[in-house]
């Protein structure tokens, strides 16, 4: 399970080293890399070893999600996050869906880690027409998610991440399963509102209902797409050509 740090440490290394206008790139670049240049260790290790760490500072991500009981993503820019394709976002994302408690309809918090995808205000309108008028770009982005493929810092890294992660597909299933999870989710709600605001028969909940169809589909779960087709296309024969 991977190695952490507190939001407490960050907020002292900001302040410290003055980099509340860098990337992360821009970091690694001027901190990071030169550090571990001639080391096997990483920055962390680096850290703990010479004290720039205190207790507490750090520890595994995991626990630390159950002990907070909540594990957020942030979806910027919505249709194509770097989180996707980073090697050790993907890493924390599999922590997270081992540590939140999944069933086959919803994430819950009983006992575990509640996990969220979370959108910038600015980014929600286009998230929403993106989500009911070109889905399968959003789904595409999920699906899209490779551990073997991701970036890395450094190119040493994806032989110790994949030794650390042992058994990729079943990380890919577990990461693909908690984030398919939450677009039923949030597919669900916007059929909901939808039928509230323009009524049960309009075009698009047919189309809302489509999406979640294609999606119960990519999760295996045919039976329950074919109700969503059904009552799509029941819709669009009531309302004609």
């Amino acid at each position: 399970m991977p190695l952490g740090v507190s939001v407490q440490f960050l907020k002292k290394f900001v302040e410290k080293y003055q980099i509340g206008t860098m990337s992360t790139a821009q970091v690694v670049e001027k901190y990071v890399k030169p550090t571990t240049k001639d080391t096997q260790q990483s920055y962390l290790e680096l850290m703990i070893k010479y004290k720039e760490v205190e207790d507490g500072d750090f520890g595994l991500v995991g626990p630390a999600m159950r002990q907070a009981g909540k594990a957020a993503l942030l979806l910027m820019p919505y249709d194509n996050p770097p989180a996707f394709k980073q090697a050790w976002c993907i890493v924390d994302l599999a922590t997270a869906a081992q540590t939140s408690r999944l069933t086959n309809d919803a994430v819950y918090s009983q006992g575990s880690a509640k996990f969220f995808m979370m959108l910038p205000k600015s980014e929600q309108p286009w998230f929403r027409e993106t989500f009911n008028d070109r889905f399968d770009k959003l789904l595409a982005a999920v699906n899209s998610i490779d551990l073997r493929t991701a970036n890395t810092p450094d190119p040493d890294d994806k032989s110790i991440i994949l030794d650390l992660c042992g058994d990729v597909d079943l990380l890919h299933s577990s990461v693909l399963f908690m984030l398919r999870t939450w677009l039923m989710e949030q597919g669900n709600a916007y059929i909901l509102q939808m039928e509230a605001q323009k009524g049960p028969d309009h075009p698009k909940v047919a189309l809302m209902l489509n999406n979640m169809s294609m999606l119960l589909n990519d999760m295996g779960r045919e039976e329950e797409a074919s109700k969503y087709a059904n009552r799509a296309l029941d819709i669009i024969e009531k309302i004609g050509p």
